[in-house]
């Protein structure tokens, strides 16, 4: 029985954002809503153009571009991609018009029309050779600034079609290849606005398989040099204010183990990692970690101050909580906590204030696992969260519930509740 579960989990997993097709409208956009009237000029079509990063090696080219796979490369490349709603071009006002419908009368299929890498870094660690009594590593420094100055380019021109200074970086989990992981981030952006800046770290996992999972695990561990680097650079970006983090899964134990490292290299001073960084949210969706560990690296480790807010989508249940606990031997990860527990390690006073949000996803229409960028409410608070700077609660315009005076929650009717009627005004000359 247990080893049916574990094949049945795994097999959700593997589906999960295999979808070709635009998510439902959010709930945040009502009939009559009109959430793309900024979007700038240049982005009023059915394309979504991309940045991607990644340490997947490259196995060939075809008619779309650089093709990836699971394997990893010890040098990071970078470039662009692009998906695309549709066959074809779409009039901007039928695309924009159609992709608010719950029922669409036009394909909205989607494919990945582009990846282009355009420069790639030298690999790392490079030969390491002898000085004094340590050990350097040996690199043109003329290589690497000239990658570095490319990516910043890139970056600035991307910045430059839009009005936001802004970055959206997604870092999927174990099982998504470099096509899903674009196409997942595709429907995010487009509905976040289409502003700012999309871009895709995707790292060398979705091999597949009962051994794809070890893989994938040792893949995270391998990446972390790479991450780290690039958001250091992200920092650097004088054209950039903010940077969001989005991680799904392994990707968001990936963004914690990164976080760590960086505040250690700031001698534990969070204010200056923070600002190297310029690092505003991290969203951790269906994070897969272990419900022991969480409070030593939230609190313990201080890694939940690093950025300006942390928000934590979770629920019982999880595709990924499930399936890492049983194969590595845990029952306590932190998608399957139920609302009567209490995160040890973290402060109850953590969860009074919207530094830190845990959020549970008590929702039905979609599984908890991908809610984030399937599920109408929780999309919805996605873009709550990441485009309008919201902080938690019915007075700052997101009317989540509240359990135990510590979690956050969401069903699926959150944003569809018909408001009540306002009380009609007092009479001006009331009778006496």
């Amino acid at each position: 029985m247990k080893n049916t579960r574990v094949l049945v989990a795994l097999a959700s997993l593997l589906a999960a954002g295999c979808s070709t097709s635009l998510a439902a409208p959010p709930s945040l956009y009502p009939p009559g809503a009109e959430p793309f009237k900024d979007v700038p000029p240049s982005h009023r079509n059915n394309q979504v153009p991309m940045i991607y990063v990644t340490d997947r090696l490259p196995e060939s080219d075809s008619a779309t571009g650089t093709n990836y796979g699971y394997r990893r490369s010890r040098s990071l490349g970078f470039g662009e991609v692009t998906a695309q709603y549709g066959v074809g071009p779409l009039p901007w006002e039928v695309f924009s018009a159609e992709s608010l419908k719950e029922k669409r009368e036009v394909d909205l299929s989607l494919q990945i029309t582009k990846a282009s890498e355009v420069g790639r870094f030298q690999e790392s660690p490079g030969l390491a050779v002898q000085v004094g009594l340590s050990y350097v590593e040996r690199k043109d420094t003329t290589l690497d600034n000239a990658a570095k100055e490319k990516f910043l380019k890139l970056l600035k021109d991307a910045l430059s079609r839009g009005t936001r200074r802004d970055v959206y970086v997604f870092i999927p989990g174990y099982f998504d290849t470099f096509e899903q992981s674009a196409m997942t981030l595709a429907g995010l952006w487009h509905f976040l606005g289409r502003d700012g800046v999309a871009i895709l770290y995707s790292w060398p996992g979705g091999s597949g398989g009962m051994s794809g999972y070890g893989y994938s695990r040792e893949s995270a561990d391998f990446t972390q040099f790479h991450l780290r680097e690039f958001l250091r650079l992200l920092g650097s970006s004088p054209d950039l204010d903010r940077v969001h983090l989005i991680g799904h899964a392994r990707g968001g134990d990936l963004i914690l183990n990164v976080l760590r490292e960086l505040l250690l290299s700031n001698n534990s001073d969070v204010i200056r990692a923070q600002k190297e960084l310029k690092l505003d949210t991290a969203v951790l969706a269906a994070p897969d970690f272990d419900i022991d560990s969480i409070g030593q690296r939230l609190s313990g480790d201080r890694l939940r101050f690093v950025p300006r807010r942390m928000v934590i989508y979770t629920g019982q249940g999880d595709g990924a909580g499930g399936t890492s606990g049983w194969l590595l031997g845990s029952v306590t990860r932190l998608g399957d906590m139920k609302e009567t527990e209490f995160p040890p390690g973290v402060p109850e006073s953590a969860l009074k204030g919207p530094q830190l949000q845990i959020i549970q996803c008590q929702v039905k229409l979609t599984g908890t696992y991908d809610a984030y960028a399937t599920h109408p409410g929780v999309v919805s608070d996605l873009i709550l969260v990441l485009r309008d700077h919201k902080d938690p609660g019915a007075e700052n315009g997101r009317p989540l519930g509240r359990q135990q005076n510590m979690f956050w929650t969401i069903t699926d009717d959150y944003l569809r509740k018909t408001p009540p009627a306002p009380a009609p005004p007092p009479p001006s000359n009331p009778p006496k």
